[in-house]
């Protein structure tokens, strides 16, 4: 099991949806290089994919909670930088099952907790 902890605050999926796609690629990239440093401090990055199901828990902790939809659209940057860096052999189904959690937190606390664990049968 892995748990990787950023100082990211997952947007919601209608503030990403009106976004440009400049500002959605760069938000994209920041996902990326906060993960890519996050791996390399806690063990590094994975030279390839795991080659089985994996279940990954998105927690954010934050000062408002969001509606499911907004909060699993959000969190489309994330799995797709778990796939970049070959947390993960796939987005789709077959490859990963992902749960989304989110909390209240105080400032000092506000982030995004991931853990990546097989999945058990």
């Amino acid at each position: 099991m892995r748990t990787l902890s950023i100082p990211y605050l997952v947007p919601s999926r209608n503030k990403l949806d009106a976004m440009h796609w400049a500002p959605r690629a760069a938000n994209a990239k920041l996902v990326r290089r906060l993960l890519g440093s996050a791996a390399l401090s806690t063990g590094g990055i994975p030279g390839s994919g795991p080659g089985r199901p994996m279940r990954v828990t998105i927690l954010s902790l934050r000062a408002r909670m969001l509606d499911a939809d907004n909060l699993s659209g959000g969190c489309k940057s994330l799995l797709d930088a778990l796939v970049h860096l070959r947390f993960l052999d796939g987005d789709r189904p077959q490859h990963v099952q992902v749960e989304y959690r989110q909390e209240k937190a105080p400032p000092e606390l506000r982030g995004t907790t991931i853990t990546i664990e097989p999945e058990t049968p």
